[in-house]
Parts: structure tokens; C-alpha cells; sequence
């Protein structure tokens, strides 16, 4: 196949980042393969997609099934040889992961954890020789400014007091270990013109509540910060964290 070939994980709703940013993609004439755990959750997008014109299919992976992780390798290896970018966008927010450590519950530490970053991990590792036939691939992580420790709104160290209204999270501790391993990942594929970046997308209007937190277009959020650090030229940044294209601190 002579098409740029993105896989973009956690697609499982029309007015979330992950279909917008699929759209985006396909208006750029990439063939775009979306996921979801379940075929249910995917499909009807899939078909939006084809019947704006792009070019779609889909697959179920599921970041807490390493067997789901490996099919989707070696369908993408079979069906096509390569893969040009890998969009890690599906992450796990539970609610309670809010709250105090002495509450958060057991399994729930582990599938946030295990989805967030071991799942991010996996699909990097398994795509890598994708990315690699590429001659160009590209990496982007989807995190958060809840990740990092100077974010001048939702840093850690910004909001750790507990008199805040914004405490620290399990999801947000899970984004700055996304931050991490996208360093790792980026130092060590660099070799294979791989460039590896996590991006912040910001607070998004993906439901109709998202508005009243101010949230902006997601589209705003794909085209700023996944489609740019998707498109890089080859001498471009590679392990940065990034918002709307700027740097952030972390």
C-alpha cells in the first residue's frame, strides 16, 4: 500500500479526540485503522468515517490484553508491512481515582496503571518494527498536564496542596509515567528516524458536560497537538512534551 497507515487506539466515541483526530487523518489521504475493546464500539465509526470519504477499518485492543496488543501487530505487519504513525490515545479515568490513597481500590490502581502505562508500553514495543519499516514512523502519546510536576495549572506540584480543588491523581501519576517512557522510547528508536512525543490536548468539550469546564473543539486539540507532532519532519523534536505545539515544563 502506497498510504501513509495510522493506528490510533481508544476510539470509542464520535465527539471524542480519537474519532476527530481520525478524521484529520484521513482528510490528509492516510488509510486509518481505529480501535476499541469491542467491535461494537468502533464499527459505527468506521462506517462515519467511509461514508465522509475516508479511508477506514478497525480493530479490538484492549490495553489490559497482551494477546489483543500482539493480533493487532501482526495484522497490521500481514496486511500491510508497516506502520507510518501510532497515536496512543486510549487511557483509563476512573473517578475514584481522585480521591485520597487510602481509598483508591486495589483494581483499580492496577488496570489504570496497567492501561495507561503498561498498555502504552506494549504498543509502542509491538509496533516498533511497524514504525521502523516506515523509514519515518512517528509516535504520539497522548498525556496530560496533569503528568508533569510544573504544568502552571494542573501540575503536581502546583495542586498538591489538599485544600485545592484539583488534587493529585492516579491518572495524572499514570501521565507522568507516559512522559517518562516516551523519553525512553524516543532515545532508543531514534536510530530507526522514529520521533516519539507526548502531547497534551488540553481540557475538551469530547460530551455535551465538557463545555461547562470550559472545555474547547476537540479538533482544536487534534489538529494543534496530535496532527502536528504526527507530521514532523524528520529532523524535527523527538521525546518533548508538548501543547498546541509549545513545550511544556515537567
Amino acid at each position: 500500500m502506497d498510504k501513509k497507515i495510522v493506528l490510533i487506539t481508544g476510539v470509542g466515541r464520535r465527539k471524542g479526540l480519537g474519532y476527530v483526530t481520525a478524521e484529520e487523518f484521513g482528510k490528509l489521504e492516510f488509510h486509518v485503522i481505529i480501535s476499541a475493546r469491542k467491535p461494537e464500539q468502533y464499527e459505527p465509526l468506521v462506517k462515519a468515517l467511509n461514508d465522509e470519504g475516508y479511508e477506514a477499518e478497525g480493530l479490538s485492543i484492549d490495553l489490559l490484553d497482551d494477546k489483543s496488543m500482539d493480533d493487532a501487530a501482526e495484522y497490521i505487519r500481514s496486511s500491510y508491512g508497516k506502520l507510518d504513525v501510532l497515536v496512543n490515545n486510549a487511557a483509563m479515568l476512573w473517578n475514584g481515582s481522585m480521591g485520597p490513597v487510602d481509598e483508591i481500590d486495589n483494581d483499580q490502581i492496577r488496570k489504570e496503571i496497567g492501561t495507561n502505562v503498561i498498555g502504552t508500553f506494549i504498543m509502542m514495543r509491538n509496533m516498533h518494527p511497524l514504525l521502523r519499516a516506515s523509514g519515518r514512523g512517528r509516535i504520539v502519546n497522548v498525556s496530560s498536564g496533569a503528568g508533569s510536576y510544573h504544568d502552571p495549572v494542573f501540575g503536581i506540584l502546583h495542586n498538591a496542596d489538599p485544600a485545592t480543588d484539583w488534587p493529585v491523581s492516579l491518572y495524572g501519576i499514570t501521565k507522568l509515567a507516559v512522559n517518562g517512557i516516551t523519553i525512553k522510547a524516543a532515545k532508543e528508536f531514534k536510530k530507526d528516524n522514529i520521533l516519539v512525543n507526548a502531547i497534551c490536548p488540553g481540557v475538551m468539550a469530547t460530551s455535551d458536560s465538557g463545555n461547562g469546564f470550559g472545555g474547547r473543539d476537540p479538533r482544536i486539540s487534534a489538529q494543534k497537538g496530535v496532527l502536528w507532532a504526527a507530521t514532523l519532519p524528520d529532523d524535527g523534536q523527538t521525546g518533548g512534551f508538548f501543547r498546541d505545539d509549545e513545550e511544556l515544563p515537567w
